[in-house]
Parts: structure tokens; sequence; C-alpha cells
């Protein structure tokens, strides 16, 4: 579910999501920031809060490309 979304300086597109799960765990919180041409996608989670930024070093991260 899209909690909030913006666009960057350097337009991307940044969707703060929250992912619910129907099992034991609370959901996930999760930061997605997608290129201007649409083709990667960068997603960075935390089961506390909503990343501050797309940090591979910081968070659990992941990159998909088109």
């Amino acid at each position: 579910m899209v909690k909030d979304s913006y666009i960057d300086r350097h337009g991307n597109s940044l969707y703060k999501m929250r992912i619910e799960f129907p099992w034991k765990y609370k959901g996930l919180y999760e930061l997605w920031r997608i290129d201007p041409s649409g083709s990667t996608l960068e997603v960075a989670w935390d089961y506390a809060d909503y990343p501050d930024n797309i940090d591979p070093l910081a968070y659990e991260y992941y990159t998909f490309y088109r």
C-alpha cells in the first residue's frame, strides 16, 4: 500500500510503501526509488519505520532492473 510519494530533484520517483503480512510479522516499511527512465527499482526496507533514504549500507536493500 502506498503511504506517500514524491519526486526528487533528479527526477526519481520515491514511494513509501507499507507491506502487510498475514502471518506473525507485523509487516515491512519500504522506500522505493524508480529512476526517470523506469528501468531501475531500488528498495530499502526495515521492520521498525521507513528508511530515510536508499542506502545499500544502512538498511536491507535490493535492486530490480528492467
